[in-house]
């Protein structure tokens, strides 16, 4: 008799356990879904922030990796076609800074003989070396860095 009766009662307990399960899943809205906190939605709807940046440490392949505005932190970035020293153009995502290198005047110091310049001296004294078609030393140039390289062409003459 006690066997019967416990059998039945927990046939009775599995069974309201079954009902509410079924009755919760039923309530939710099929269209469920999660919404981000309002400071993560107001950050991703955010415009990008433009900077201008020095880039402070490059890999060694023409990609800058940290950079600092005048005066600010270095931060993590990703510059490609910048070096240590490079201004550079960027925009805070929000995730990342994102960076282009801005081209940059510096002047011949060292030609090949044959037109060419092959070094320049960077505005912070540092010697650069570069390519330079038809460019004699002491001629102003103006660089951009592409392919590893910083390319130059002659603005004027010295």
């Amino acid at each position: 008799m006690l066997r019967k009766l416990g059998t039945m009662f927990g046939s009775a307990i599995v069974g309201l356990c079954l009902v509410s399960t079924l009755t919760i899943a039923q309530s939710q809205s099929p269209s469920w879904h999660f919404t981000a906190p309002s400071h993560i939605q107001a950050q991703a709807q955010r415009e990008p922030q433009s900077l201008d940046m020095t880039c402070k440490a490059d890999d060694g392949k023409g990609n800058c990796t940290a950079a600092a505005e005048a005066g600010g932190p270095t931060v993590v970035v990703s510059g490609k076609g910048a070096i240590t020293g490079q201004k550079m153009h960027c925009q805070d995502r929000g995730n990342m800074i994102h960076c282009e290198a801005m081209a940059s005047t510096t002047t011949c110091i060292k030609d090949d003989g044959q037109g060419n310049c092959i070094a320049g001296i960077g505005t912070d004294g540092q010697v650069l070396a570069v390519t330079g078609e038809e460019v004699q030393t002491g001629n102003s140039i103006l660089c951009i860095i592409a392919e590893n390289t910083m390319h130059c062409t002659k603005l004027g003459t010295k």
